[in-house]
């Protein structure tokens, strides 16, 4: 029966988000991850699909999660702004999904222009992808 009561406790120490963990790398950066996914609608020729994308981001150092935990409604309003203008046909392909990410970073890096310029992201990465 103990090993029951370690698995909740495993899972919610895994799931933390919106605190930074050091991946261990010599380099000190982390990774952050949005507590919530991004969900939007999107159009696919005159017909409305829902987008969610999960992500985390890279940080250079893991010490500034609380400076974007701070500003992360101005982050999201940025992210949601730019997947909502999303058409579906070009996120089917790698190509397509690579050139959102490369935006996604800039809106991300954006928003946190005179909130936070000593915050600097190395890099997103989507964690999870679905149109439906």
């Amino acid at each position: 029966m103990k090993k029951y009561l370690f698995l909740p406790l495993l899972l919610s120490i895994l799931s933390a988000n919106g605190h930074a963990a050091g991946n261990g790398a010599a380099s000190g950066s982390g990774y952050f991850s949005f507590e919530n996914p991004f969900v939007v609608n999107i159009m696919d020729n005159n017909r409305m699909r829902f987008l969610q994308i999960a992500m985390q981001m890279q940080l250079v150092d893991p010490n500034t999660a609380a400076d974007i935990t701070r500003h992360r409604d101005a982050i999201r309003h940025n992210v949601i702004m730019l997947l909502s203008a999303q058409e579906a046909q070009d996120l089917y392909s790698i190509t397509g999904k690579e050139r959102l990410r490369r935006a996604t970073l800039k809106e991300i890096k954006a928003a946190l222009k005179g909130r936070a310029d000593h915050v600097e992201i190395e890099d997103i990465f989507f964690t999870s992808f679905i149109i439906q």
